[in-house]
């Protein structure tokens, strides 16, 4: 059955305007670079060319291909501009009805699988974050905004020829603690996390729909050790702990003792250690670190262990009324704080919008938000694999 057309919803392609669907589903979240959006309706395009014989008039729109660019708009504001990845259809028994739907990604989804740099360079010298990535995304017709402070220069950057452009510039974004983020219709975003609040609370009672959490230990730690090595005399600094002797008392963070005499040629192994009060069991882990100057302690990157697996441990989702939300009606958003109240999942204080999939079908349309920890898309500057271990993995 075909709804009503919906002008609130219209994707544009192929100099066409349609909006006439069953269902859609258009989605962005902090966990992928790169929005999609989904999208089901009745092919009066292919139906006609299928029965071209039996179909007058001309079809509402013509057959859409995989591969054409594209945009989405929501009560005529552009949310999404990408291409359409892939289109899949169904003929009924009768040869009356081909229901497609047609999924795809926004600008920057190609950044995830094509190649940083296929034709180099390979390395480049006293280059800005925000210099790197507008080199890569450049040729893709992406642009990039810094709305955070994206540190100094890198006095010397490199990558391997197979490196994929987002992960290479997410592997330099942790060097300089910046969250690497799309704006789903033309750049992509240097920024913090949840630097923006969202235009509404998320409540019950109010205008939460309905409610699933999950509340987890199991990549929490009552007691976080962060070990690194520092450059000794013999330029060694791969990161190496020199072998661990057990702490004198569990959870205290007593690291044991180094003697610099011993540790002179391979450098002096640092410890940090963080807890997290809300673990109320015996629950060490150890993460291993490269230490070099410029970058935050071992002692800094334990705190931040612990706050990120915090907030990653509370996940959240609530469908809501509407797209639009608050005084100014505007759009929720991903990255956005929101005030959440929520007696069932025992929440009451702000929350982080790590997705939103706006929905519109049979029911209407609503906003699927997915809420995390406000700490979970922390950064801190995390230090750079040594140039020589780069060279090795590279030959």
């Amino acid at each position: 059955m075909i709804i009503d057309p919906t002008r609130r919803v219209a994707l544009y392609v192929a100099g066409q305007i349609f909006n006439k669907w069953m269902k859609v589903r258009i989605k962005r979240s902090l966990k992928e670079i790169c929005g999609s959006f989904e999208l089901e309706y009745i092919d009066e395009g292919r139906l006609a060319e299928t029965l071209a014989d039996l179909i007058s008039p001309p079809p509402y729109f013509q057959a859409i291909k995989a591969g054409m660019p594209c945009r989405i708009a929501l009560d005529d504001e552009k949310v999404f501009v990408g291409f359409v990845g892939k289109v899949t259809g169904k003929i009924d028994g009768d040869g009356n009805a081909i229901t497609a739907k047609i999924t795809g990604t926004d600008i920057c989804g190609d950044l995830v699988n094509c190649a940083a740099s296929p034709n180099g360079p390979a390395e480049w010298k006293n280059i800005t974050l925000t210099q790197f990535c507008t080199m890569i995304c450049q040729p893709f017709g992406i642009g990039v905004q810094a709305q955070t402070d994206i540190g100094a220069p890198f006095p010397v950057l490199a990558i391997s020829p197979h490196d994929k452009a987002m992960p290479a510039m997410e592997k330099a974004a942790r060097q300089r603690g910046v969250l690497l983020v799309s704006d789903g219709v033309a750049n992509l975003l240097l920024t913090t996390a949840g630097s923006t609040r969202a235009p509404d609370q998320v409540a019950f009672g109010y205008n939460v729909l309905g409610t699933e959490f999950e509340d987890s230990w199991e990549k929490r730690f009552s007691d976080v050790y962060v070990k690194g090595q520092t450059a000794g005399a013999n330029g060694n600094h791969e990161g190496v702990a020199a072998p661990m002797t057990p702490a004198t008392t569990p959870g205290t963070g007593t690291a044991p003792a180094s003697s610099a005499t011993s540790a002179e040629a391979a450098g002096i192994v640092m410890t940090g250690h963080a807890t997290d009060p809300e673990i109320t069991r015996y629950r060490p882990d150890v993460r291993m670190v490269n230490t070099q100057s410029g970058s935050s302690t071992v002692q800094q990157q334990a705190e931040w262990h612990v706050r990120v697996d915090r907030g990653l441990g509370k996940h959240n989702a609530y469908p809501v009324k509407d797209w639009r939300a608050g005084p100014d009606a505007a759009l929720w958003r991903p990255n956005q704080l929101t005030a959440c109240y929520d007696p069932y999942a025992e929440i009451d204080g702000d929350m982080l919008i790590e997705g939103t999939e706006y929905h519109y079908d049979e029911n209407g349309a609503r906003t699927v938000l997915e809420l995390v920890g406000p700490t979970a898309y922390d950064r801190i500057n995390e230090p750079a694999r040594s140039q020589k271990r780069h060279q090795a993995r590279t030959l």
